[in-house]
């Protein structure tokens, strides 16, 4: 086999520690990773797919001490001392063969394992959550209710790619950090922070497409119709696949879209605690005192009749079983209502009543 400068491929010096030629081998493999190249012409895809398959090599013979020092003593893995299992053989290289994908290769070094069983690796959108408020009508009946909502979709014109023409972020060199050194007082301190030139990929694109600017993304409304149950307690939640934002990566899943549900009634009037339904009722003074069967009307629009005892007082509670949340209770709270004014005939009245008690 030719020997190759595997130093030079990786861009590090003979006395390179292995942090340094880690890093490098890094850089180098992010540059030529085929899906940066998905765009490119079949000869540039090529040409890239070569590079990367070199720079992994160069890099299983760096990383590895027994080979490095086979390869610095005889310029390559083939002399004497590695035995039939050394070097590199027409069925491969390090542990990784010649035909090898090259996304298996980066997985591997990736930690997700390697060979073509394992699958490739593919950024999910985002996960949408939506707020959607009920009356008291929706949550005593349930049925159906339309939610519309935002999301981002892969740009039609670029189909996500922001472009043509990717190239080396010239902020960061490829690597989507920047690196910052600070001397103070009490030594050197180092921070390392997302590049901002290129939000972290490593790469810009040249040509951006004019329908989304290079984002690759394009902001869209969607309905979608979702089910009620009956009785749905405050703040319960589900969840549909794939209804939330798009993967920029065509063969990457789509976010879900999680429904919160929130109570929006008049909480003077009603109350919910489990599968009970209060409502507070307001009658005159003179129908608590006396008693009366009232009508009510409950949110699924049936018509009750309850007994207001007689001398009811406020908070008096008069169950109805069944007519509730589900199977649960609802309960009619009383409310006396005094007036603010009376006529002279009920004055009257009510002085006999005085009277009375004397």
């Amino acid at each position: 086999m030719a020997s190759k400068d595997y130093y030079q491929i990786l861009g590090v010096k003979r006395n390179a520690s292995d942090e340094e030629i880690k890093n490098s081998y890094r850089k180098a493999a992010l540059k030529w990773h085929p899906d940066r190249h998905a765009n490119e012409s079949e000869e540039k895809k090529k040409e890239a797919e070569e590079k990367f398959k070199e720079v992994a090599e160069a890099y299983d013979v760096l990383s590895d001490p027994k080979k490095k020092q086979m390869y610095d003593t005889y310029g390559t893995v083939d002399g004497p001392g590695m035995g039939s299992g050394g070097g590199f053989h027409s069925g491969g290289f390090g542990g990784f063969p010649f035909d090898l994908d090259p996304e298996d290769i980066f997985n591997r070094f990736a930690g997700r394992g390697g060979g073509r069983s394992y699958e490739v690796m593919h950024e999910p959108g985002l996960t949408v959550e939506v707020r959607v408020t009920l009356s008291i009508e929706e949550i005593y009946n349930g049925g159906k209710k339309k939610v519309e909502y935002d999301i981002q979709t892969r740009c039609p014109k670029c189909d996500g790619t922001g472009g043509t023409g990717l190239e080396t972020c010239p902020e960061c060199h490829g690597m989507g950090v920047k690196v910052e050194t600070k001397r103070t007082n009490i030594g050197m301190f180092t921070s390392q922070t997302t590049c901002p030139h290129c939000h972290g990929s490593g790469t810009i694109i040249k040509n951006k497409c004019s329908e989304c600017g290079g984002t690759g993304m394009k902001k869209v409304s969607k309905s979608v119709e979702v089910n009620i149950p009956k009785g749905v307690s405050n703040g319960h939640q589900m969840s549909i696949s794939g209804g939330g934002y798009e993967s920029k990566d065509p063969q990457g899943k789509n976010g879900d879209l999680i429904i919160t549900f929130v109570y929006a009634f008049d909480e003077s009037r009603y109350r919910i605690s489990g599968s009970t339904l209060y409502e507070l009722i307001t009658v005159p003074y003179y129908d608590a005192i006396l008693g009366i069967e009232k009508e009510v009307i409950l949110p699924n629009k049936e018509k009750i009749k309850i007994k207001i005892p007689k001398c009811s007082k406020d908070g008096q509670q008069v169950v109805v079983s069944g007519k509730g949340l589900g199977y649960g209770n609802y309960i009619a709270i009383v409310s006396v209502s005094l007036p603010t004014a009376i006529t002279s005939k009920e004055e009257e009245a009510l002085e006999k009543i005085r009277k009375i008690h004397k």
